[in-house]
């Protein structure tokens, strides 16, 4: 099961898309987006692979005013602690 989140922002900052290479699993593909929201808190969120290209099809930039649904994955690698947030859907706010 998924628990997913939503929250209102504005995109500060669009990172450059990133390969990460696995060797048993497809590679991913990501960018990670900044985000400000309502109460003026900084939230970085990563899009990958198909989302990337929802970004160019919702025509979001820098400064567009979006709701994103989002959900965590966290992970442990070699003693390494990653606290992923996740973008699953990102629209401009209407």
């Amino acid at each position: 099961m998924e628990n997913k989140f939503l929250l209102k922002g504005t995109v500060t900052e669009i990172g450059n898309m990133v390969q990460i290479r696995r060797t048993t699993k497809p590679d991913i593909y990501k960018k990670v987006l900044t985000l400000v929201t309502e109460d003026d808190q900084k939230v970085f969120m990563e899009v990958r692979n198909t989302g990337i290209k929802e970004l160019e099809r919702e025509g979001v930039k820098e400064f567009s005013k979006v709701v994103v649904e989002f959900m965590f994955e966290g992970s442990e690698k070699e003693d390494k602690k990653y606290n992923n947030v996740i973008i699953k859907s990102i629209k401009l706010e209407r």
